[in-house]
């Protein structure tokens, strides 16, 4: 879609991701909140996204993934696009049970500076011996060498509080 489109696709996390990077008022509210393994409230994830879709990237639409969840999420949502003067076109919603999210956010790792995905069972890098635990030292990034780190909300107990939270 994005591709075909030629328009971005954008993730809370990623939006939240770039805002801590860069220092942001919203970012250090996430950072703050991320350490302390909370959720970001919805009035933050608004302004975020709020700030991010009113940049030039994203004057011909967006791909909006994992936004909203929630019906007050997507309340907030419609405030947030009349300020920009969008509107949702398409929604497309995928289901998956706990346990599998469970899995894939309990396994994935990532390369800081490049954005490359790992994962320690689906998608290992080459560096990580066949049946060894995960560690800093041995999920290195298959392109530069580099250590790969765990983002901030990849623990399971953060994602149990938003599974809980989107029912």
């Amino acid at each position: 879609i994005v591709s075909k489109l030629g328009i971005p696709a954008l993730s809370v996390g990623g939006i939240m991701r770039c805002a801590i990077e860069e220092g942001t008022a919203l970012g250090l509210v996430c950072r703050e909140v991320m350490e302390n393994d909370g959720l970001v409230p919805d009035d933050v994830v608004a302004g975020l996204i709020r700030d991010r879709i009113a940049r030039k990237d994203c004057d011909r639409g967006f791909v909006m993934d994992g936004f909203p969840r929630t019906v007050e999420q997507a309340q907030m949502f419609d405030d947030v696009l009349a300020y920009t003067h969008e509107r949702v076109t398409r929604i497309v919603v995928l289901e998956a049970p706990e346990d599998v999210l469970e899995r894939r956010v309990a396994g994935r790792w990532i390369h800081k500076s490049s954005g490359r995905a790992y994962h320690a069972v689906t998608a290992p890098p080459s560096s990580l011996p066949p049946g060894a635990s995960p560690t800093t030292l041995n999920m290195l990034d298959d392109a530069t060498g580099e250590p790969l780190t765990r983002r901030l909300d990849d623990v399971e107990a953060t994602l149990r509080r938003r599974l809980r939270g989107y029912k």
